[in-house]
């Protein structure tokens, strides 16, 4: 059955109206918190334990400085010749469709480790104020051919790249979620994803043989919201270019300590580079290298994009959008116009914030204006 055009943008039209005047809420779509590429003015400060800048490569939120939460770095051991967070050129040496620049991404390297046995070190992103029981967050990741030197390591070495730390005191109850790689390097790499009591073990833990890509870029997803055995979830997917996204793991089950309430994450690690062992990080760099990852593209959003399980991979374009090309009324990112980004428009509609992503002509209100340029890219 054809639809004329039209009349389907009044029956939008239509809908959108009733459900300002009557006050019927759209099902709540997902909201962008923040998004950075780490270009434009982007910049580490602070003795490297700081940053600050906005990326106006990228639409809003996009300022680091910004009273959203307090993101900056936190170190273990040594000083910043051994080990230090940077923004630098892309090592594969792309370009930036934005920026026609080469493209510029957050670096942690560990070229050391500090004196003592079993020194543990790390360079860690940490935000504080997260104020969150629930989000989305997707980010390229690029490990550096150097980790391979890990592949004759005679101890065991672990790597963490994300942490969640859900319940911090000084007494238990503790709680966090951890995301490591564990003989990395080696034939057998694998991942491994825990819900644990910080003094009094794991309350779940899962293992995958999925490869770990190195030396590429690949996207990874992370999905968390707060609760108990039932309520609880927690999803993580890695998807390398041109491969389909691979779901390693999917948990249900608690994602917060059983004698505490769910309330917000105390502190979150999106981008983390933690080594089990200081001899791991010194047997690296005795072989020429040091411990490096890569981190690009960086989006946290308030629930999965597109709506959905956090699972699913959204439907591809029917018309691709070409590289570097953001369509107006596209608030998903997704490369269409849709009825996703529809609704998002609705439940922001009267909104008066700026920096608004629904805002589309930038004049800190989302109005009929806004919905006009959204229906004239409806579809694209």
């Amino acid at each position: 059955m054809i639809i004329n055009k039209k009349w389907f943008f009044t029956i939008l039209v239509t809908a959108l109206l009733i459900s300002v005047l009557l006050g019927v809420k759209e099902v709540k779509a997902a909201q962008l918190i923040f998004n950075s590429g780490f270009e434009a003015d982007s910049q580490i400060t602070g003795g490297f334990s700081d940053i600050t800048g906005i990326d106006r490569s990228v639409s809003p939120p996009n300022n680091w400085g910004s009273d959203t939460w307090d993101y900056d770095f936190n170190y273990v051991g040594g000083g910043s010749s051994q080990r230090r967070a940077e923004i630098v050129d892309d090592p594969t040496g792309a370009i930036n469709s934005k920026t026609g620049k080469i493209n510029r991404v957050l670096h942690f390297w560990m070229r050391e480790a500090p004196p003592g046995t079993n020194a543990r070190t790390r360079v860690a992103a940490q935000i504080h104020q997260l104020d969150r029981t629930e989000w989305f967050s997707r980010r390229k990741i690029y490990v550096h051919p150097d980790m391979l030197l890990l592949s004759d390591f005679p101890g065991s070495s672990r790597v963490m790249f994300e942490e969640i730390k859900v319940i911090e005191t000084s007494r238990d109850p503790h709680f966090r979620i951890t995301l490591v790689w564990s003989r990395l390097g080696q034939s057998g790499a694998r991942w491994e994803v825990t819900g644990e009591d910080f003094r009094n073990g794991d309350f779940w833990q899962l293992q995958s043989n999925a490869s770990i890509p190195i030396g590429e870029w690949f996207t990874a997803e992370t999905y968390y919201k707060a609760g108990n055995n039932n309520t609880g979830r927690y999803v993580f997917a890695i998807q390398r270019k041109g491969k389909p996204k691979e779901v390693l793991f999917d948990v249900t089950n608690w994602t917060h300590h059983p004698n505490i309430a769910p309330a917000p994450a105390d502190t979150w690690n999106p981008q983390k580079l933690y080594m089990s062992s200081g001899d791991d990080v010194d047997w690296i760099r005795s072989k020429g290298g040091a411990a490096q990852l890569y981190f690009d593209d960086w989006e946290v959003w308030s629930t999965k994009p597109g709506g959905g399980d956090p699972t699913s991979t959204p439907t591809p374009s029917k018309k691709p959008t070409p590289t570097g090309v953001n369509i107006q009324g596209d608030f998903d990112r997704d490369g269409d116009v849709d009825i996703f980004d529809y609704n998002s428009l609705a439940s922001n509609f009267g909104s008066t914030s700026c920096g608004n992503v629904a805002d589309i002509d930038g004049n800190c209100k989302v109005d009929i204006f806004d919905y006009n340029l959204l229906i004239e890219n409806f579809g694209n």
